[in-house]
């Protein structure tokens, strides 16, 4: 929900909004809270933070009658506030993180149940917002592989990099780890692409340091058959703590198959590390010729193994003074792009 919370906190700033969140998890919350439920849970800018229930979301939008719904995380929610758009009129715009009928199909193990309630929310969302804010071409390709949508209807956007990363003067950094990799995601997810980066450094005749930021239950380092490799997982941080582990790290890799814009790998690379990077990582279309960056396909593991070698023994560097172009992807110029998109809906 970070950039959630980033573009609440930024349009906020000068607008009158309101954050909502569902009580979504059934594990935690009763029946009665999920239909009926309302926390205030905090204000920002004097703009209110909620956690509703679905009778009590009714109520409120009939309440509001707001102009404009954007739903920035996918959430099954959001098909009651559909059943009423047409009755009060506003405006729906939806930023596709992921395409959950392509995850569906390839990643997700839900029950069938779940599945089916995912398409028919999906499908009805698509099908019923007035812009669909996209977060690179290869988004655009895996949506329109599923559902037919009008291109006008189609609006890219980026994410952003908090301040901390953007100000960074990471050119200053010494003692550089030049054998160190860092890998931020879910090891386990097969779109991540986590056991082709292992393959890729098993050809490699020499050590390196494989560092995973991930939530994982594990922590500390893991033992690996292969003794040129040790794996150290770190839990996630916040961001200046992240910045902090970053700093002297030289290399972050992307080994997805999916994946339309990651923040992380993004902070990565504003930290100083060198990026290699899938072509089926929506950030290399925004990094293009401004940013050093060696790419390859998702299931070229020579090719990676070929651009690590690279990088590490002839000591590729990418820490270059990148504030100019970084300045672009600010928390308040990703708001900005979205305002005037709101502003044509009112």
């Amino acid at each position: 929900h970070k950039v959630a919370k980033r573009i609440f906190e930024q349009y906020s700033k000068e607008n009158k909004t309101v954050f909502i969140n569902y009580f979504q998890d059934g594990n935690i919350y009763s029946i009665f809270k999920k239909f009926f439920g309302l926390e205030h849970i905090t204000s920002v800018n004097e703009s209110p933070v909620f956690v509703m229930g679905i009778f009590r979301l009714i109520i409120f939008l009939f309440k509001m009658r707001p102009k404009i719904i954007h739903l920035l995380n996918y959430e099954r929610f959001i098909v009651f506030a559909i059943l009423v758009k047409p009755l009060l009129g506003f405006k729906l715009l939806y930023t596709v993180n992921g395409v959950i009928a392509h995850e569906n199909k390839y990643y997700n193990s839900d029950t069938k149940i779940t599945v089916f309630k995912n398409l028919i929310a999906e499908y009805l969302l698509i099908n019923t917002c007035d812009f669909v804010f996209v977060l690179s071409e290869f988004s655009v390709f895996i949506l329109r592989k599923y559902y037919t949508i009008n291109r006008d209807k189609i609006v890219k956007i980026f994410n952003g990099l908090d301040d901390i990363y953007v100000e960074n003067q990471h050119t200053k950094c010494t003692g550089i780890e030049e054998n160190s990799i860092v890998f931020i995601g879910n090891i386990n997810a097969k779109q991540k692409g986590f056991d082709y980066l292992i393959k890729a450094v098993e050809k490699l005749d020499f050590e390196v340091n494989i560092y995973i930021v991930d939530s994982a239950s594990k922590s500390g380092m893991l033992n690996f058959s292969n003794k040129n490799i040790n794996i150290y997982i770190q839990d996630k941080m916040t961001p200046g703590d992240l910045m902090n582990f970053l700093l002297n790290k030289n290399i972050i890799v992307s080994a997805s198959e999916y994946d339309n814009f990651n923040i992380s790998v993004f902070e990565a690379i504003a930290c100083g590390l060198f990026p290699i990077l899938t072509l089926q990582t929506g950030l290399t279309e925004h990094i293009g010729g401004n940013i050093k960056c060696l790419t390859y396909q998702y299931y070229e593991v020579d090719k990676l193994s070929c651009h690590l070698k690279n990088v590490i023994v002839q000591k590729l560097m990418a820490r270059e003074d990148y504030s100019v172009f970084l300045k672009y992807y600010t928390w308040q110029n990703v708001t900005k792009k979205y305002s005037s998109i709101y502003k044509m809906c009112v």
